[in-house]
């Protein structure tokens, strides 16, 4: 006769290797989605709010007498073309933070004089500018513009601040008077 021969399979050896390998290769898994979505945030880097910072440099200078309303030119010396109608221009008289036109109107209503108010930093502007087209001011171009807001006199300073609307940029002049008969700022 035959004598069966039973033979045992332990399974305790089988099953702690395959938890081993697949805790390895979900910590694999995780590990590499984690490095991929790193990469992407790093590689898509938004650089464009630096550039446009690094690239624009406008000049408000000089600022000058025409009738009792200071005009100011503004240039763009900056390496792009500027839309004027993405910055915003403040004045401060005497005593007074810059504020813009309007509030300026309510505050300060002696340092505004009656006409068209601020055209500086607003499709007005094209009527002055050397050639400027759809509110575009060209690298290297200038527009004059009338500001609304009275020339200063003798003694008296007024600063004109223009700042960007939608990134961080701003540039200011001081505008000061020596005497009463000056017809532009030093």
């Amino acid at each position: 006769m035959m004598e069966h021969t039973r033979i045992s399979f332990r399974r305790k050896g089988i099953t702690p290797i395959i938890a081993t390998v697949l805790l390895l290769g979900i910590t694999v898994a995780i590990g590499l989605t984690v490095y991929t979505q790193a990469q992407g945030m790093i590689g898509n880097t938004d650089t464009s709010n630096i550039d446009r910072v690094q690239e624009t440099d406008i000049s408000l200078t000089p600022v000058f007498k025409n009738g009792d309303e200071m005009q100011v030119q503004v240039s763009n010396k900056g390496d792009r073309a500027i839309n004027v109608s993405d910055f915003t221009i403040y004045y401060g008289p005497p005593n007074f933070d810059p504020v813009s036109y309007s509030v300026l109107e309510t505050q300060a209503e002696d340092w505004v004089l009656s006409g068209d108010g601020n055209q500086c930093f607003t499709s007005n502007m094209s009527a002055g500018a050397d050639s400027m087209d759809n509110d575009i001011l060209e690298q290297g171009e200038r527009a004059s513009c009338s500001t609304g807001v009275k020339f200063p006199g003798a003694l008296e300073s007024v600063e004109i601040r223009v700042e960007a609307d939608d990134f961080d940029y701003d540039q200011s002049t001081m505008c000061s008077v020596e005497s009463e008969d000056a017809n532009s700022c030093s």
